[in-house]
Parts: C-alpha cells; sequence; structure tokens
C-alpha cells in the first residue's frame, strides 16, 4: 500500500464519496492509525446516495396522517405485558398507557416526583413511612374499584410474583402485609423498618409498581397460577388512561382512549395509539422518511440519525439519557487483572465517541450524569497503548498472542467497535479475532 493509495482514501472520504463503512473497510486495509481512521468517519460529509434514498418516493403530504393517531415504531415485541413482571421499554411503554403508578417522576426530570394515581403523598418526619391519598371512586378497567385495599393487595401480588423487577418493592417491603396498612378506603401507608428516601424514586420506576386489578387476579387465578400471571401476560387490566384494543405480538398493539379515564382528558391527546413491531433499521427509517411512522426512539443508527436531519418533514430531538451501555470483557483466559486492564487501556474509546456513534455518545462512569449519585470525577480509562503492552505482557501474554472477540452479528455499530479496537491491538503487536 502506498502514500498515494492513502491520499486518495482521504480525499474521497472527505468529500462525501464514500460511507463510513466504506472508510473504515479501506482505512484499516491501508493500516492507517485508528485516531485518523476515526477522523475520517466523523468529518466525512453524508454521502449523495443517502441523500437520494431519503428523498425518494417521498412527496410534501408525507406527513398528512390522522391527527387523533400516533403510529410509534418499535424494534422488538414485548416479551409480555404483566406489569409486575415485564422488564422491557417496550413492554413498560405499553404499561404506562394502561396502568397507573401512585407516583411517576415529573416531566424530564430525573429527581423530582409528583402523584399519579394518588392525589398526594406525605412523609413521615424521619422518612420511616410514607402515607398515600386516593382519589375517590376511580375504577379499573374492568368496572371493579380502586381503593386503598387494591393498592395493598397489588403490591402483595408484585413481591409475591417474584418476577422481573420484584426488588423495586422488596428493597424497601419485604412483608406487605404487614408493612402496608389501609387506613381508610382512600389512604394507604407505607412503614419501613428505617428511614427510606429513596422510596419514591423507586416507586416511580417505569418497571413493576404498577396497581392492576385484584378483582382480575382473583377471577383469572388457578392452583397452578395464583397470581393470574398467565392472564395478565396478555390483558392489561388497569386505572390507566387507554385500553389495550389489538395485540399481535409480533406485528402491532393498538392502543384506545378510555373516554372513561378518571383523570379526565383535558386539553390535546391521541385518542389512538399504535406500536408497530418493525425489526429492520432501513424498514424503519423508510417508514419515517414517508410518514407512515411518526415516532422512532433509539433504534437508529447514528449514520440515519445524520441523515434525518437533513429531511425537512422530519424532526431530529437528542438529549441527555440515563442509560448506561458497556462493553464487557468477560472470559476464562483472562484471568489476571493486568490482562483486564491492558485491554482496558488499549480500547479505542474516542474513535469510538467520534467515529462510530458521531459524538451522539458520552463516556460515563456506572451512573450517568442525569441521575443523583453520579461522580463526575469517576475513573475513566484512557486510550495508552504502551501502557496497554505493559498490562497484558505483565499478565502472560506475548506479541503475537491473539484474543478472541464475540459480538452480536445484527449491530453495525458493534462490528465498527470490534474492528476499530482489532486495528488498536495490532498496533500494539497482539492479534483480535472477531466472531
Amino acid at each position: 500500500m502506498n502514500s498515494l493509495e492513502k491520499s486518495m482514501l482521504m480525499q474521497q472520504a472527505l468529500s462525501g464519496k464514500l460511507s463510513r463503512r466504506q472508510i473504515l473497510n479501506r482505512g484499516l486495509a491501508l493500516g492507517l492509525s485508528t485516531p485518523l481512521i476515526a477522523s475520517l468517519m466523523t468529518n466525512a460529509p453524508s454521502t449523495s446516495a443517502a441523500t437520494a434514498s431519503r428523498t425518494k418516493g417521498v412527496s410534501s403530504s408525507a406527513q398528512s396522517v390522522d391527527s387523533g393517531t400516533l403510529t410509534i415504531g418499535y424494534t422488538s415485541n414485548p416479551v409480555d405485558l404483566d406489569p409486575h413482571s415485564a422488564y422491557s421499554t417496550v413492554s413498560s411503554l405499553i404499561c404506562l398507557n394502561t396502568y397507573e403508578m401512585l407516583v411517576r417522576y415529573k416531566d424530564d426530570s430525573t429527581d423530582e416526583v409528583e402523584p399519579m394515581l394518588a392525589e398526594s403523598f406525605e412523609w413521615a418526619e424521619d422518612q420511616s413511612a410514607v402515607t398515600f391519598t386516593l382519589p375517590a371512586d376511580v375504577l379499573f378497567q374492568d368496572g371493579s374499584v380502586c381503593d386503598a385495599q387494591a393498592v395493598k393487595d397489588s403490591m402483595i401480588r408484585f413481591r409475591r410474583l417474584e418476577r422481573g423487577p420484584f426488588l423495586v418493592l422488596q428493597r424497601f417491603i419485604d412483608n406487605p402485609e404487614d408493612q402496608i396498612e389501609v387506613l381508610d378506603a382512600v389512604t394507604v401507608r407505607f412503614n419501613f423498618d428505617r428511614p427510606q428516601p429513596l422510596f419514591l424514586a423507586a416507586m416511580a420506576s417505569s418497571y413493576g409498581p404498577f396497581i392492576v386489578s385484584p378483582t382480575a387476579v382473583a377471577e383469572n387465578a388457578t392452583d397452578d397460577d395464583p397470581w393470574a400471571f398467565e392472564f395478565f401476560q396478555f390483558n392489561p387490566v388497569g386505572t390507566g388512561p387507554y385500553r389495550l384494543t389489538e395485540s399481535s405480538f409480533n406485528d402491532r398493539f393498538v392502543l384506545e382512549r378510555d373516554d372513561d379515564f378518571h383523570g379526565g382528558w383535558d386539553g390535546n391527546h391521541f385518542s389512538r395509539v399504535i406500536i408497530r413491531i418493525i425489526p429492520e433499521n432501513a424498514t424503519r427509517r423508510q417508514l419515517i422518511e414517508q410518514g407512515e411512522v411518526d415516532v422512532l426512539t433509539q433504534n437508529l443508527t447514528p449514520e440515519d440519525v445524520d441523515a434525518l436531519r437533513e429531511f425537512p418533514d422530519v424532526t431530529v430531538m437528542t438529549y441527555p439519557s440515563t442509560r448506561v451501555d458497556w462493553s464487557i470483557f468477560n472470559a476464562p483466559r483472562l484471568l489476571t487483572p493486568e490482562t483486564r486492564q491492558g485491554l482496558s487501556y488499549a480500547f479505542p474509546y474516542d474513535a469510538v465517541v467520534d467515529g462510530v456513534y458521531r459524538g451522539l455518545l458520552q463516556r460515563s462512569g456506572p451512573i450517568p450524569s442525569t441521575v443523583a449519585g453520579h461522580d463526575p470525577d469517576v475513573f475513566l480509562y484512557q486510550t495508552d497503548l504502551e501502557k496497554a503492552r505493559e498490562l497484558l505482557t505483565a499478565g502472560g501474554f506475548q506479541e503475537g498472542d491473539s484474543f478472541d472477540l464475540l459480538i452480536s452479528s445484527e449491530f453495525e455499530e458493534d462490528r465498527a467497535m470490534a474492528q476499530l479496537f482489532q486495528a488498536s491491538l495490532a498496533e500494539i503487536g497482539f492479534t483480535l479475532q472477531i466472531d
């Protein structure tokens, strides 16, 4: 490989004639350094081919959809819809529309809690108990009464079912039969064995602490299934603003507005919400460009995000999230701390953030900056190839040795990260085999 080929690659990349994938593959083949490849991937403009695919077949009426219907495109179907079992984002999306929790986070805050089903709540002075007051005459969607006893019964089911997110409650209330006290029809108190200032934050979790109909539980329970899990997997019965009217687990879910919702319908609301299950990334992007889907979230490639920013009928919103993703090195061969540390120092962090994720990713410790408890001074590894070489050698490996890395074949970002990591290790004489 000569300098002319490298020069041509850089010119083609910066002029927009190559995709990120082509830049990565050709850069690796030419032996370019990892930082240089990442820089070319970051600074390359969107290609003309991508622009053509965005505009093909799109008319000025692409967004002219029924104003009463919101269509959401999602990557995968929920495992189940039992709110005391489900632990996935799409399940939570459906549960938050068909059930209510006592409290929820206010707007987009991650530290301020407000009433949801409850009208109000009051802490004991030492935070060893909290009392909730419910609105009167609230009905579940099966017509049964939602009162303080129903809240207690729901929390007992949540704790005793012991599925998915039950530790959200069990951490604070291990014995709900005794620790939850019904004071009257609309008042219920949660008693703790010590002050629990984080309890409301847990009860605002979108995984688990939903109030379900005890009547529906009793009517559908069996000796083998005393909590009616088999029924609630597919049949939401809550007090939420929407009813699930259609569910095809591999295709779509349809939510219709419940005109009898106790919270009322003042202001602008969607009368119908459709959640479409669309596993293919290219199809999701095509449907939102054509106006057949209104909302996508957390499931586009960084390249698609850049392309959609230029699309006139689509609004791209980015904001700090509470999500943390990990790349975990966990294999029997890595028997020493030095080996693990060496691989961590060899990882091309800046190249991944800037080149693969186009700056849409921010490095963090175990707690992101949007969540209470974040430490801005937490230790973060930086790329240091010489230190990586020293530690890998100290861990018992020699230059020329090989490591295996398993990746998810369906994610382009995983493959790009692996290839950049492969190139980084190659610079210090080690081989990374990607499977």
